[in-house]
């Protein structure tokens, strides 16, 4: 798959505006995700043209991880991949009769539109806080944050799109569109109302995206993003199963800093044991795929 580029400059824009930490280096723009360092942009990309001096960028950012990938002749059995789409289907094509009436009857219930920041901003919230409720979450829900912590894409919605989805003009479901110049579309969040799911909201959603960016906006590829870690969240099957998305393998590069390297190889054993954080097993599995890949004979 061709790769192109001359994205970076307008995300280092939106990580200035945010006041995010991150790092330029080269053709690679890491940033700061809690406690680890991730790379921003397409998930498909070439290898970089220098090696990655992990202590450099640990020097100049507080995660205790960095991890980054990149396409490779040989990335092994698939272990660490993206989830992409590189052709629109029609409706007419898609071989499932099933699939066919599921997307037909959500076309006809719902209707998918690009909205502003600003309106998703004034009406984004009941979605937001009736999905999170759905997951039994005891995270304090408050509109103020939500607009807050979504204000910052004010005056880049050239490259970050909002999406709703209406049933008679209310709002209930949206997505959020990182857009990576003509190369990848990503598809960064999607909220959908439960009460709402026997509509097949999200079908009619991700068709419309797939007519938008690949069948009409000539992008290269549309993405769900990197594989999930933990556990399977249905969106990933769902979109491979139904919509015709594909898993993209990529070589995968995870560095620690110390002596926090010391305290993984240490947990390693344990990593299915109950008193182990979510968030440390996704570290875990991490490491693992990584350790897996680099058994593989080149």
């Amino acid at each position: 798959m061709e790769i192109r580029r001359n994205w970076t400059d307008r995300f280092e824009e939106l990580l200035k505006s945010q006041q995010v930490e991150y790092l330029r280096m080269e053709d690679i723009l890491l940033r700061e995700y809690g406690s680890i360092i991730i790379p921003l942009g397409p998930v498909i990309q070439e290898k970089p043209k220098y090696e990655v001096d992990a202590r450099f960028v640990f020097k100049n950012l507080k995660g205790k991880l960095v991890w980054w990938s990149y396409q490779e002749s040989k990335s092994g059995e698939c272990q660490w991949y993206a989830v992409v789409k590189d052709k629109h289907t029609l409706l007419a094509d898609y071989k499932s009769a099933n699939t066919r009436n599921q997307i037909k009857k959500g076309l006809k219930s719902n209707e998918v539109r690009r909205i502003p920041l600003r309106f998703f901003l004034e009406n984004g919230f009941p979605v937001y806080k009736k999905v999170m409720r759905s997951f039994n979450s005891t995270k304090k829900i408050e509109e103020r944050d939500f607009v807050i912590n979504h204000s910052g894409y004010q005056g880049f919605e050239d490259i970050i799109h909002f999406w709703g989805i209406f049933q008679q003009e209310v709002l209930i479901g949206y997505a959020i569109i990182y857009c990576y110049e003509k190369q990848e579309a990503n598809i960064s969040e999607v909220r959908i109302h439960p009460g709402f799911q026997k509509d097949y909201p999200s079908y009619a959603l991700f068709h419309n995206l797939s007519e938008y960016y690949l069948g009409k906006g000539g992008f290269q590829y549309l993405s769900d993003g990197y594989r999930t870690l933990l556990h399977k969240t249905g969106v990933q099957e769902l979109l491979i199963k139904k919509f015709h998305f594909h898993k993209e393998p990529l070589h995968l590069e995870v560095r620690f800093r110390p002596p926090f390297d010391v305290l993984v190889r240490f947990l390693r054993p344990f990593q299915q044991a109950p008193f182990i954080p979510s968030s440390l097993k996704a570290v875990l599995k991490l490491q693992t795929i990584y350790n897996q890949q680099k058994r593989l004979p080149k």
